[in-house]
């Protein structure tokens, strides 16, 4: 079984899990949960994805602290879409071949819109990718750090969750499963629609696309066009409307 597949399996386990805890809360009106849910996917959802795999690692469009990004990138685990290296290439490789043949993570089959690929993509963007293209992380392949999370990926979230079982069964499954399933649609969204649905402000040899509905759900990552064209800025806004919470975020934390 290779990565992809366990990490697929993982995310069908917190999706199956998520149900039955959404159920209990409501059940026993324990709603302060859903708080506990929504800060916990705040930092492993928009942080984690948006601001640490994509705009970070990925794209390598601002700098920030050597500790920080250590620590980013650890974080980054709980969300459950991969370990760094894996994502990172996947999403280079989606740059590189954005819509054509041997995009990743692409909703278009035979120059059409498919529903079809367009679930797959949502569930998980590198279905189409059964190894991992090591050629797009030359730079992460040489990182201690990249390289032990992707040997302990599995071993990490484990940890993590034993840590959080011994404390409340409840705040694991808060704290982690639910925001953990949550994460999977931010990015599945952004992919979709972000290639369907939308304006566009540049002409740009792909479909991506300035979507509104995807940059709610991502607190700043739905502006996909202006990011394909302009993939090394942290701030995918251009027009003064276009807010982008998680590229006013980076400033906080960039250096120069």
């Amino acid at each position: 079984m290779n990565l992809n597949t366990k990490v697929r399996l993982l995310q069908a386990f917190n999706h199956i899990v998520t149900i039955p805890a959404i159920a209990y809360a409501i059940y026993t009106q324990q709603y302060y949960l859903f708080a506990i849910a929504a800060v916990s996917w705040l930092i492993i959802g928009p942080i984690s994805s948006v601001i640490t795999l994509h705009r970070l690692l990925t794209h390598r469009s601002f700098k920030t602290y050597p500790w920080l990004e250590t620590v980013l990138s650890y974080i980054s685990v709980i969300s459950t879409v991969g370990p760094t290296m894996s994502w990172v290439a996947l999403h280079r490789q989606h740059h590189a071949q954005s819509d054509r043949e041997g995009d990743p993570h692409s909703s278009y089959a035979n120059d059409k819109f498919s529903f079809k690929e367009a679930i797959k993509v949502w569930l998980g963007y590198d279905w189409k990718v059964p190894n991992i293209p090591v050629k797009y992380i030359k730079d992460l392949m040489r990182s201690p750090t990249h390289k032990f999370i992707f040997k302990n990926y599995f071993k990490i979230i484990f940890a993590f969750s034993i840590v959080l079982l011994l404390i409340d069964p409840v705040l694991w499954l808060f704290a982690y499963v639910v925001p953990a399933s949550m994460t999977v649609h931010l990015i599945g969204v952004v992919n979709v629609l972000g290639h369907y649905h939308g304006y566009r402000n540049h002409e740009t040899k792909d479909r991506s696309s300035n979507s509104w509905i995807a940059n709610i759900v991502s607190l700043g990552e739905g502006w996909h066009n202006n990011h394909h064209a302009k993939p090394g800025n942290y701030h995918t806004g251009e027009k003064w409307w276009e807010w982008d919470l998680m590229g006013s975020l980076i400033k906080l934390i960039k250096v120069d």
